[in-house]
C-alpha cells in the first residue's frame, strides 16, 4: 500500500518510522540476522523515504548505523533496497559525513567488487551511484586503489545503451570526469584513452539524458590536449558533439560548443568540424532572435566563429552559408 505519498504520510503519522528504524537495528545484528525480514524493513524503508516520508529520521546516527549494517545481509534484495536507500540520503555532505563514520564508502566497495566477481549487475549499477556521491567529498583519487573494479563498471554503465538507469550513467560520468579533470593524473588520462575511452564516452554524449551528454562532453574536453597524439581517436567524437549544439537545454548547448571551440584550437581538427555540420548548425543556432537565446550560448557561439575564421576553408564555408550576418546581429 505504500505506492503513494497520502499513505506514506498517514504511516508517519502514526508513528511506523522509529519502530521500522528499531526493528533494523534489532534484527541485523549479530551472528543470526533475519535476512527475510530485514529485506522487508529495508522494502519499506525506501518506499516511505521515495515518497519523501521521514528521510529527517532515517538519517540520525541510530538509523544510519543500523542502515550500514544491513549492506553485511548476504540477500541481494536486501542490498539493492540498502544501496537505493543510501542513494537517496545521501544527497547532503552532512549525511555523506555521518555514513563515512559507519564505514560506509568501503561497505559499498567491497559490495562493488563482489557484485563485480558474480556478475550481478543490478548491484554493480547501484553501487556505482552511491560511490558516486561520496566521491564528490573526498580525494578521488582514493578511488584508484580498486581501480581494476571502478573502470569496468563506469565503462559498462556508460556503454549500456539505456540498460543502466540514469542515475547510474550520470555517476559514471560524473567519477570519470573527476578524474579526467585532475591535472595530476595525466599518465592515468593517456591510458584511458589508449584503453578506448572515447568510444565509451561517444556512447555517453549520445545519451538520451542530457544531464549525461553535458558530463560525457565535460571528460572529452579535458583530455582535448591528447588531439596531437591521438588525433584518430578523437576523430568519432565530433559528430555526436555538434549534434548536441541542436539541443534544447542551454547548459548543454554552452558545454557542446566550448569543447568544439576546444577541438578547434588544434587545426589539423577544423576539417572535420566543417564536414560533420558544424557551420550548419552554427547557422541554425544563431538564426534566433538574440533576445531569445542566453547570453552564455552567445557567447560561447561567437568565440567557436571566430576560432573557425581562422581556418580559411571554414571562413569560406561561413560566408557561403551567410553565418557572418547573424554574428553581426548580435552587436
Amino acid at each position: 500500500i505504500c505506492n503513494n505519498t497520502t499513505v506514506c504520510n498517514e504511516l508517519k503519522q502514526y508513528g511506523a518510522v522509529q519502530p521500522l528504524i528499531d526493528e533494523l537495528r534489532k534484527h541485523c545484528r549479530g551472528p543470526i540476522a533475519n535476512s527475510d525480514y530485514i529485506c522487508d524493513v529495508t522494502n519499506l524503508i525506501l518506499q516511505l523515504i521515495k515518497n519523501g516520508v521521514g528521510k529527517q529520521e532515517f538519517t540520525s546516527s541510530a538509523a544510519l548505523a543500523s542502515i550500514v549494517d544491513s549492506l553485511k545481509i548476504s540477500r541481494q534484495d536486501t542490498k539493492l533496497n540498502t544501496l537505493q536507500i543510501i542513494l537517496y540520503i545521501s544527497d547532503t555532505k552532512q549525511a555523506r559525513t555521518d555514513l563515512t563514520s559507519f564505514n560506509c564508502f568501503n561497505y559499498l566497495m567491497s559490495i562493488l567488487k563482489e557484485s563485480i566477481e558474480d556478475k550481478s549487475q543490478e548491484l554493480i549499477y547501484n553501487a556505482l551511484a552511491s560511490i558516486a556521491h561520496f566521491s564528490r567529498d573526498g580525494p578521488i583519487r582514493t578511488l584508484l586503489s580498486s581501480a581494476r573494479y571502478i573502470f569496468p563498471a563506469i565503462f559498462d554503465a556508460m556503454a549500456s545503451s539505456g540498460k543502466a538507469p540514469p542515475h547510474t550513467r550520470l555517476a559514471a560520468a560524473g567519477i570519470l570526469g573527476r578524474l579526467l579533470a585532475d591535472d595530476g593524473l595525466k599518465k592515468l588520462r593517456e591510458h584511458l584513452i589508449r584503453e578506448d575511452v572515447l568510444a565509451v564516452l561517444v556512447s555517453g554524449v549520445e545519451d538520451e539524458e542530457p544531464i549525461v551528454k553535458k558530463e560525457c562532453i565535460n571528460c572529452i574536453t579535458h583530455i582535448v590536449g591528447f588531439v596531437p597524439a591521438y588525433f584518430d581517436l578523437f576523430v568519432p567524437v565530433v559528430r555526436p558533439i555538434v549534434n548536441a549544439v541542436a539541443c534544447k537545454e542551454n547548459y548543454l548547448v554552452v558545454r557542446a560548443l566550448r569543447c568544439l571551440e576546444a577541438l578547434s584550437d588544434f587545426e589539423r581538427m577544423i576539417p572535420q568540424l566543417v564536414k560533420h555540420g558544424v557551420v550548419t548548425v552554427l547557422c541554425t543556432l544563431m538564426a534566433d532572435d538574440p533576445k531569445d537565446m542566453s547570453a552564455d550560448v552567445i557567447e560561447a557561439a561567437s568565440d567557436l566563429v571566430i576560432n573557425l575564421a581562422f581556418d580559411r576553408p571554414a571562413r569560406d564555408d561561413m560566408v557561403k552559408n551567410q553565418l557572418i550576418l547573424p554574428v553581426l546581429g548580435f552587436s
